[in-house]
């Protein structure tokens, strides 16, 4: 949801190690003229990432995709602020894993966190991990990464954020208005 100034590309998804095709993606197509296949949908939030299994069991999914103009400056540091896993409450599912890779080999000292979900957000031989411990019904990931300016070559940026903390205080506060709401 709301890639600003990101942009997709190059988005692929595989189920059980085979590849799916890709179509244009329709929602309200039958489940069954959707198995095997793979879309983008745009919403009134951004784009939204769809693919249909063959049947109702256990599978492992993995979607691949590039994005450009991940990373953003503020003042003092460089950031990657971006929701992946929107919250579900219609889809249910166990465990999730993600590794974000680059060009530049993450330091294990550098600075994430993960949102939304029980679980880690660490590094690990140059790569950004995140992954659950827990279940993922009703949940969420997103992850925020500091790195220190000019890590990057980007002119990326939002009006929005001056500072580090201003965005670590909207994840902070973003948490704070989701927990309240579930526990209305």
């Amino acid at each position: 949801n709301n890639l600003g100034n990101m942009e997709l590309s190059d988005f692929t998804v595989s189920m059980d190690g085979m590849n799916l095709k890709y179509k244009k993606w329709k929602v309200n197509e039958s489940l069954s003229k959707k198995k095997g296949y793979y879309g983008i949908v745009e919403t009134d939030k951004g784009v939204e990432l769809c693919f249909g299994k063959y049947d109702y069991g256990r599978h492992t999914f993995t979607l691949n995709y590039k994005l450009s103009n991940f990373i953003f400056n503020v003042e003092d540091a460089q950031v990657i602020y971006f929701n992946f896993i929107d919250r579900l409450s219609d889809v249910n599912f166990d465990d999730f894993s993600l590794t974000i890779s680059s060009y530049y080999e993450f330091p294990d000292t550098l600075d994430v966190w993960g949102y939304g979900y029980k679980g880690y957000a660490y590094v690990e031989n140059g790569l950004i991990k995140m992954s659950n411990e827990d279940d993922m019904d009703d949940k969420y990931v997103v992850l925020l990464a500091k790195f220190p300016l000019n890590t990057f070559n980007t002119t990326n940026s939002y009006s929005k954020f001056d500072t580090f903390n201003d965005v670590y205080e909207l994840a902070e506060e973003k948490i704070q208005e989701l927990v309240n709401i579930t526990d209305l």
